[in-house]
């Protein structure tokens, strides 16, 4: 052991061949245990560094492999959004088309909420007659 005396539980199942070498050692099972780990984690052994280097290589691989999959879906949020944002300007547009037409066919009819064409304008438009009427009040100021 260590000038550490600090110990900790570790439990574990092992393969009945291993069992029965630990049994026919003159050493107790926490000594075999320890010395064994010792061997296996010790120190700066090759065996351990290569085995610590391949796992990171592994890390390092899932790591890239996620970056690329992460920036496909950047990719493609991205041109979602574009689409959603032309669709937007388009409706848009749309819409200002829409309300110069209902501009030019309402001229003259008084901006009232209950007015029927007032109505029949703000249904096309999806708008409420209030909101439709601001709008035209927008343009005439």
């Amino acid at each position: 052991m260590t000038g550490d005396d600090s110990l900790e539980r570790l439990v574990a199942e092992i393969p009945d061949e291993l069992k029965k070498l630990v049994d026919a050692d003159p050493r107790n099972n926490r000594e075999v245990a320890i010395a064994s780990l010792w061997r296996e984690f010790g120190g700066q052994r090759l065996g351990v560094l290569e085995r610590q280097i391949e796992e990171k290589k592994n890390r390092v691989s899932i790591v890239e492999h996620e970056i690329e999959s992460r920036k496909q879906e950047l990719a493609k949020l991205k041109t979602e959004l574009e689409a959603l944002r032309q669709k937007a300007k388009a409706v848009e547009d749309n819409q200002e088309d829409t309300i110069a037409d209902a501009r030019e066919a309402l001229e003259g009819v008084p901006r009232n909420p209950d007015n029927p064409g007032i109505k029949n304008w703000a249904d096309k438009l999806g708008l409420t007659e209030q909101a439709l009427i601001d709008k035209l009040e927008q343009h005439d100021d």
